[in-house]
């Protein structure tokens, strides 16, 4: 007879492999469009182009927000921005059309590894006219809210990993966020000429992990010690608070819990109770007698599922980085939402070396080229050279990654036994 856990696991499989059949097949289509329009880019102007993507585009007048030196402490600018949204009903998108939606908002490149690369990735804070207060509004269709992020696909040549990703974890957990492909051009302080001439690339506009009914959706936090929450483990940046639980306290892990949610309503009496609470639970794990004291404290469920998700997408930073888990009042703790990121080692190990080449893709290319540099190349054997060789790629990882799991499953179990075992 199969547990109730195995089932579960047979079931999530199953939907994790429907899921991933239907979705890239329809991504490949959409991504195959979006490669043929970057062809007929390259042969006429982009005004001209009428791309089927969405177009996004950032006008920066006062700021180079890409502007960063090379160091231990990387300076990120916030630039004041205007943004603009072509989508219109036919899908058929040009630069010289009416935007569809246009924005007010501070952009900021965002991100740890991956904001050394040339194709940065974005936060958004959307404002009103005066700059003075944030102000909510729908973003490509998506559910209203005043924090959006841009994202680079960039080491993902497919383009797509991180939006199956997603959109599996919203068909399994309560909720993941939801994603727009779109292609952005930004146009910086000292940049001279029209729009059309600062293409970035394909982007994917992600909702950004906060409070509410159409994201995690908990109860607001009140005048009460207790209350809702959301926590984030990461690096440690800016205005931060860190919650000194049982587990920091104890150097259990490198990197702390980081209060997401509340934030302007934090009191010590909050912050207090958000650590007493992951202590209680950080506690029934380390203790030395090993038992099932943890399902006090936790949805075990919401574990397994964000578990299965993160292992079967090899995303390698959960539980290290961008490692959610949030708590409704009277409610036990839940993993998740889900949250990807990506990286590129080139860039990241010489950071000195390729942060003064910006984001001039041209510039970068030809310092690459000179044969005094070649040894900052990494080794490109096994790597796809065309994008159908690239989503075929992909096509056979899903595959070899679901029997991987299956044939390796029960391996967990027995691990978990022998270290109960072990500790007894």
């Amino acid at each position: 007879m199969m547990t109730r856990t195995e089932k579960k696991w047979l079931f999530v499989a199953l939907i994790v492999c429907i899921c991933l059949i239907v979705g890239i097949l329809v991504l490949e289509q959409k991504t195959e469009k979006v490669a043929q329009n970057r062809q007929e880019d390259l042969a006429i102007n982009s005004k001209k182009t009428v791309y089927n993507l969405p177009l996004v585009t950032i006008d920066v007048p006062k700021e180079n927000i890409d502007a960063m030196k090379a160091g231990v402490d990387h300076q990120i600018k916030t630039g004041k921005a205007t943004i603009k949204v072509y989508d219109n009903s036919i899908h058929k998108n040009q630069l010289s059309q009416k935007p569809t939606q246009t924005y007010h908002a501070y952009i900021n490149i965002r991100g740890n590894s991956t904001k050394l690369v040339p194709k940065k990735q974005y936060k958004i804070k959307l404002m009103d006219e005066d700059f003075k207060k944030k102000e909510k509004a729908q973003m490509l269709g998506m559910p209203e809210s005043d924090e959006w992020v841009l994202n680079a696909p960039f080491e993902d040549k497919s383009l797509i990993r991180n939006v199956l990703a997603y959109d599996v974890g919203r068909e399994i957990m309560p909720w993941a966020p939801r994603t727009r492909f779109c292609e952005v051009f930004i146009r910086q302080k000292g940049d001279k000429g029209e729009m059309d001439e600062y293409y970035r690339g394909v982007y994917v506009m992600i909702e950004a992990i906060k409070r509410g009914k159409d994201r995690v959706n908990i109860d607001k936090t009140d005048n009460n010690s207790q209350t809702s929450f959301i926590v984030q483990k990461n690096n440690q940046s800016g205005e931060t608070h860190i919650v000194d639980s049982f587990g920091k306290e104890n150097y259990l892990y490198d990197y702390p819990f980081i209060v997401e949610y509340p934030k302007s309503k934090l009191t010590k009496s909050k912050e207090d109770y958000i650590a007493k609470t992951l202590s209680m639970f950080e506690h029934s794990l380390y203790k030395t007698k090993k038992d099932r004291e943890y399902e006090k404290y936790i949805d075990v469920n919401s574990f397994v599922d964000y578990f299965i998700i993160n292992e079967f997408f090899n995303n390698t930073d959960a539980g290290l980085l961008s490692t959610f888990m949030y708590k409704d009042y009277g409610s036990k703790i839940y993993a998740g939402p889900i949250w990807l990121c990506n990286q590129y080692e080139m860039f990241k190990e010489y950071d000195d070396v390729f942060l003064p080449l910006g984001t001039d893709v041209d510039k970068i290319e030809y310092f690459l080229n000179q044969k005094k540099n070649k040894h900052y190349l990494k080794d490109t054997d096994n790597m796809a050279t065309s994008y159908k060789k690239e989503i075929d790629k992909l096509k056979v990882y899903i595959v070899n990654r679901g029997k991987w799991m299956d044939h390796n499953i029960d391996k967990l179990k027995d691990l978990s036994k022998e270290d109960n075992e072990g500790n007894e």
